[in-house]
């Protein structure tokens, strides 16, 4: 009964699809262009978009290398002035130090010689 009751509804399909008339085949047909004509317009759009979103993407690149490239130059000019102010604090240091010795050597001069910078020498005169 099962097989029987299946090979009635297939013909019964077929005489449905004999039963359709010439105008709603070519409706059909026509819609059918229709829609791929749709989706050939929808790939195409989605194409364009792509290549423009790709060429953005170059362009992206490029100014990303361009400001890799600024940065690295950036980063070399801010180390060639680190070492700069580190040699002059360097030079500061050690001009301060020298200072320093010589204000203590000349406390060390006046508290040995009483309080006088330069102590009196007796100059003999030869005759």
């Amino acid at each position: 009964w099962f097989r029987w009751n299946f090979v009635n509804r297939s013909v019964m399909k077929i005489n449905t699809y004999d039963s359709f008339s010439s105008n709603e085949t070519s409706r059909l047909l026509y819609d059918s262009v229709r829609i791929a004509k749709e989706t050939e317009d929808i790939g195409n759009a989605t194409a364009e978009e792509l290549i423009m979103q790709g060429e953005k993407l170059k362009s992206t690149k490029n100014y990303l290398d361009s400001m890799k490239s600024l940065t690295d130059n950036a980063r070399v000019s801010i180390k060639g002035i680190k070492s700069k102010v580190l040699r002059k604090k360097l030079y500061l240091w050690i001009i301060i130090i020298g200072l320093f010795l010589a204000n203590f050597s000349v406390i060390v001069t006046l508290i040995r010689n009483h309080g006088k910078l330069f102590s009196s020498y007796r100059y003999i005169s030869r005759k």
